[in-house]
């Protein structure tokens, strides 16, 4: 968010000028349930919104644009589509960014000449000349030199938002055609001060300890995590704060006191982390009930070790995090994971922290 959504599949080609709106400004309500539409930029050109990310963490964002010239069509009778500007405005983000943000715009990918900039552009004029929107803009996305899109070419642009608030993430905005006398708009999901609730879903996303252990630079996308009162924002080993000392535990390598405690840290970690991972691709595991579980089990942190032990909680938990998730379609970054990096795990068994016990 992806960092993916699902995607946006072409309604109809439009002729006119595109723009984005954010949608409170707008008659028409604009709710994720209405947002499947597809856009056409000026010059005819299909434009699919494929996937986004937020890195909290870093406070980034990046949203995926691809862009078409007849999309899975050959014509050898049609010459390329000149490529001087592609029409995508930025939604309005008010009070999200400040002054010092950048908006930048770059190919990463399916095109070897284009290159593509944001300019700042406190109002774009698309609909002044038949229409003001009477909105202002964050920025205006041209392509620098001379390009062509041949039939059936596409190329996909991201969009970053650098130094963006850590809450801003995928909402309902407008796209807006100059069409006549005025501009008519339509739903489409894109950056947003205030993300909408997207449809009810009951894919759940499950991994784990090991998993969320030994893939750091997954793990990171999705913290922090509070677990028995302490909040779990790192992943290198050696700090009270990590994750992966939440993590990576052996029923055997802590002492008999904390043995049952740390081992319910560890899957209380994982449960968390996967809930995370669900809701930031707009899955839900409602259904399984473990958020009640969770509940639950967190209260027994302060409990003594027999009561921990014959609580179920580490069971039930376990089998959570070990249970197939139910995504149709594996997100990323999890459909292409990379190789496991074990270092800091390999290093956090072991060592005596245990994470809100002891020295913690």
């Amino acid at each position: 968010m992806n960092d993916s959504i699902r995607s946006l599949k072409l309604a109809v080609c439009c002729t006119g000028l595109l723009v984005l709106l954010a949608a409170p400004a707008m008659a028409q309500e604009c709710t994720c349930d209405n947002t499947d539409a597809g856009i056409c930029s000026g010059q005819g050109f299909e434009i699919t919104l494929v996937g986004y990310q937020v890195d909290q963490q870093a406070g980034v964002s990046t949203w995926d644009y691809e862009v078409c010239n007849d999309k899975n069509q050959d014509f050898d009778c049609v010459p390329p589509k000149d490529l001087s500007h592609v029409d995508i405005n930025l939604p309005g983000l008010g009070s999200c960014l400040t002054p010092d943000q950048q908006i930048t715009l770059a190919q990463v990918g399916g095109f070897d000449v284009v290159t593509v900039s944001c300019g700042v552009a406190p109002k774009d004029p698309s609909c002044d000349l038949f229409g003001d929107t009477g909105l202002d803009f964050v920025a205006k996305c041209d392509v620098s030199g001379d390009s062509n899109l041949d039939p059936g070419e596409c190329f996909v642009m991201r969009l970053t938002i650098a130094g963006e608030q850590p809450g801003l993430g995928a909402g309902a905005a407008m796209t807006v055609t100059k069409a006549g006398p005025g501009c008519v708009g339509d739903c489409i999901l894109g950056p947003s001060c205030d993300p909408c609730e997207p449809p009810p879903s009951d894919e759940c996303l499950t991994r784990t300890p090991g998993f969320w252990g030994t893939h750091p630079h997954i793990t990171g996308l999705f913290l922090p995590v509070t677990v028995c009162g302490e909040t779990l924002a790192a992943t290198d080993a050696g700090s009270c704060d990590s994750v992966t000392e939440a993590l990576c535990v052996s029923p055997g390598q802590e002492s008999r006191n904390n043995r049952a405690y740390a081992q319910l840290v560890r899957q209380l970690t994982a449960a968390k982390l996967n809930l995370a991972a669900t809701a930031a691709n707009f899955g839900s595991c409602s259904a399984t009930g473990i958020e009640a579980r969770i509940t639950a089990c967190e209260a027994l942190c302060g409990a003594s070790q027999k009561v921990i032990s014959g609580s179920g909680c580490i069971e039930d938990l376990a089998a959570f995090n070990e249970s197939l998730d139910s995504f149709e379609i594996t997100p990323a970054p999890f459909d292409h994971p990379g190789p496991a990096l074990p270092g800091e795990c390999q290093e956090a068994n072991g060592n005596g922290i245990v994470i809100g016990r002891g020295g913690c």
